[in-house]
């Protein structure tokens, strides 16, 4: 077989693997064809998240495809990346304020100390919802890529589409791949440009075991001055996942080299251990983050948080790694209020997750069905666990029963929000169904799984998009994964638009990304905490209201020009504040469905 004719095979393989779904037109195929023009490939990319959705039995959603296990015999359309190294995880045992501009990047310009109102989350521009919009609130991938001064990049993520992100960078910069066995698509258009990329370019592939993923999204950049910027976007880099759900960015604000004044960080120490957990050669990047401040991100109250499978100590320093569920509860300890006598007595605390996969259900010791968060994460956050204040002396996970878990909750006034899209919302999105490609919630399955949903939706907990959303981008679902809390005191106030703390992640609602308190994480994930204090207030709202609803294209309020919180950071989310809760009509999406009623362009969802 020629090798020309082997890279089609690997294209088409792992195309394969990434097209799960058909989608076919009852009417005509006008709107389709506008799709294709928009510069958008009309076809839909498998992803990571059927990994969250099985047992430990059956064929993985993803099988890693050895794309260039012969890197010496490399054509001109293949990768010439050098060096590439092949990571083996499978041999161990593991126990159970301000421009108009699209483009614009910086807050970082205004001082953290004097700014209003700081806004470190951006929307993703689409190609498709947001033609001819400016907002200080947008991004793209590259605005980031094509930075001035970039110098070297660091990638993190789940999927590679080379022919899409490539071109964003000039051809100077030194690229790093960090990626899953079998998840880069090779590049077909071979310019100088790319070319000199390539050349220079380094690959470190990781062979994740069966059902599990590098599911890290982040973009590391250093800058000729040798300062850096990190970014922790919840797309992958493909062109159909970045255009077509709804996408979010942290970006961190300028991390200048350190100076003799610079003192410890936290998120620094956080990010350097789980580089620790990879085991390949990341010892540049390392070098590259010893090297700045990280005081704009510290002060800000900023945390890192990750998952990892491996290893539980560290290479370089020996120390111990907790990850997962076990190290969001470490950090959030100090906001437990059920185990506390001090808390407000008429507070009723709002915990929410907004995911785009909700993973197989848990089991409590009756071996009924449990929701991980409803059932796991907030009793350990709240303190309602009894192990919440010494996990280290619990040797199997305490999982309550459902009704024993209502009863507590409303002694506690405790309020669980769980925010998935229905099939109705993604039916009459812009993109129909082919935005649903992305959100996995394999309800339907079995009697175990449909009573794991019976106990959600009977309980209030399932929630959607507001009806009265009135954008372009309508009730297009959210790839994003947002976990927060807040509290109110009155009837009047809404639930999430001030927030005790959010944490924005690449982890969605599964054992794999998260583990449990007895087990560890399976998949690689990032992500970042912030928390309210006394110094800095912690604010929600819309991308709605901020980009498309009473405000002008920079994103300032036409209603209220007028400075009146300090150190308030606001975070950006694509879902509408407030939430509305699913009615007995509503059903969620399940993507392992038929649904043959016609989207807003006139697709069936086929899945089979």
């Amino acid at each position: 077989m020629g090798h020309s004719k082997s890279v089609s095979d690997v294209r088409k393989r792992v195309r394969n693997r990434w097209s799960a779904f058909e989608y076919r037109r009852n009417a005509h195929n006008s709107a389709s064809t506008a799709f294709d023009d928009g510069g958008i490939e009309n076809e839909m990319v498998h992803n990571e998240h059927d990994a969250d959705n099985v047992d430990k039995v059956g064929t993985p959603a993803v099988e890693p495809v050895p794309l260039l296990q012969t890197q010496a015999k490399m054509s001109s359309t293949e990768i010439n990346a050098a060096p590439v190294e092949i990571i083996d995880l499978t041999s161990d045992t593991e126990e159970t304020e301000v421009t108009t501009s699209d483009t614009d990047l910086a807050n970082e310009e205004v001082p953290l100390e004097t700014a209003v109102t700081q806004y470190p989350f951006k929307l993703i521009k689409s190609d498709i919802y947001d033609a001819g919009r400016a907002s200080r609130h947008f991004i793209t991938l590259q605005s980031i890529f094509s930075e001035p001064g970039l110098k070297k990049v660091w990638l993190f993520s789940y999927q590679y589409e080379l022919d899409y992100i490539l071109p964003m960078f000039c051809d100077d910069v030194e690229v790093t791949i960090i990626a899953q066995e079998g998840t880069v698509l090779p590049p077909t258009i071979r310019t100088a440009s790319i070319s000199k990329l390539l050349s220079k370019m380094k690959t470190y592939f990781i062979n994740m075991p069966p059902y599990t993923c590098h599911h890290s999204k982040m973009i590391i950049n250093q800058y000729s001055d040798f300062s850096c910027r990190l970014f922790i976007p919840s797309n992958n880099f493909t062109s159909t996942e970045t255009n077509l759900p709804q996408q979010v960015i942290w970006c961190s604000p300028i991390l200048p080299p350190k100076n003799s004044v610079s003192g410890v960080s936290i998120f620094r120490d956080d990010l350097l251990l789980y580089l620790d957990t990879y085991p390949c050669d990341l010892k540049p990047l390392c070098v590259a983050m010893e090297a700045v401040d990280f005081s704009r991100i510290d002060n800000a109250g900023v945390q890192f948080v990750f998952s990892a499978p491996k290893p539980s100590r560290t290479k370089r320093r020996g120390e111990h790694i907790t990850s997962g569920i076990r190290l969001a509860h470490q950090k959030l300890s100090k906001y437990h209020h059920a185990d506390r006598s001090d808390h407000t007595f008429n507070a009723t605390h709002h915990y929410l997750s907004q995911v785009s996969t909700i993973g197989a259900p848990l089991k409590t010791k009756s071996k009924k069905p449990a929701n991980l968060f409803s059932h796991l994460m907030i009793p350990l956050y709240s303190g309602i666990n009894p192990y919440s204040t010494n996990l280290g002396r619990q040797r199997i996970d305490d999982v309550p029963e459902t009704e024993e878990l209502k009863y507590l909750y409303r002694k506690h006034k405790i309020k669980p929000y769980i925010v998935y899209p229905t099939d109705r919302e993604i039916r009459s999105c812009p993109m129909g169904y082919m935005t649903g490609g992305w959100f996995h919630f394999h309800w339907m399955k079995t009697d175990f799984t449909r009573l794991h949903y019976r106990i959600l939706k009977q309980w209030g907990v399932l929630h959607k998009q507001s009806s009265e959303a009135n954008n372009p981008r309508a009730a297009t679902p959210s790839h994003t994964k947002f976990y927060m809390k807040g509290t109110t005191t009155s009837h009047g106030q809404k639930p999430f638009e001030q927030l005790d703390w959010c944490l924005f992640t690449t982890a969605n609602l599964s054992g794999h990304a998260w583990g449990t308190t007895t087990r560890r994480p399976q998949n690689y994930e990032v992500g970042v905490l912030l928390c309210s204090d006394e110094k800095h207030a912690l604010t929600a709202k819309s991308a709605s209201d901020l980009i498309y609803t009473n405000f002008e294209g920079s994103g300032r309020s036409l209603k209220d020009e007028k400075a009146t919180i300090s150190h308030n950071t606001c975070i950006l989310v694509p879902f509408t504040i407030p939430l509305g809760q699913y009615t007995t009509s509503d059903e969620s999406f399940c993507i392992s469905h038929n649904y043959m009623q016609p989207d807003s362009l006139g697709n069936q969802h086929l899945a089979t």
